[in-house]
């Protein structure tokens, strides 16, 4: 049985559908968020179940990038696992020094953990880093948003939640 796929739309400035894209295998398949790219295709963040969603190294909940050309067609595709049960959730612009976008910073949650991490990847999908991201050196449980802030080099907002409580951080 065919379960959820992960679905991209595409409207013009009317609200006009131009394309739809279907992402998925055979079980449960999800974005959570998604921005638009400088070369106007978009990058797409979430997760996978399948086992046959197109990633070499499916283990238990992959948390999956799909980055899309401006027509709706699959460039390329990252899967983040670790034999984890994890997604990506959040997802905002990695700046240089200079202001230059060179990549995505997203947010990873570990659903076994309870832990949130900041992944950083270039614009080709290529893991840079990865942090456990904490207030006061306590994990912080799930991030919900996440934005550059202004445009600077390894810097960000974010909200989170944690025992709780709700943090801007």
């Amino acid at each position: 049985k065919k379960l959820d796929d992960a679905i991209i739309v595409k409207y013009d400035g009317d609200g006009n559908q131009l394309w739809v894209k279907n992402f998925g295998g055979s079980l449960n398949d999800y974005f959570y968020s998604v921005i638009e790219t400088q070369d106007r295709g978009f990058v797409a963040v979430g997760y996978s179940n399948s086992t046959n969603a197109g990633f070499t190294s499916k283990k238990l909940r992959d948390a999956i990038v799909v980055k899309y050309d401006s027509y709706g067609k699959v460039l390329w595709t990252y899967a983040y696992g670790k034999d984890k049960n994890v997604d990506f959730n959040a997802l905002t612009y990695l700046y240089d020094e200079e202001s230059n976008v060179i990549g995505y910073e997203i947010i990873l949650h570990d659903n076994n953990e309870n832990k949130s991490y900041l992944i950083k990847i270039n614009l080709s999908g290529k893991l840079l880093e990865e942090k456990e991201l904490t207030i006061d050196n306590n994990a912080i449980s799930k991030v919900k948003e996440i934005r550059a802030s202004d445009n600077k080099f390894d810097s960000f907002i974010a909200i989170a939640t944690n025992n709780e409580k709700t943090y801007l951080i």
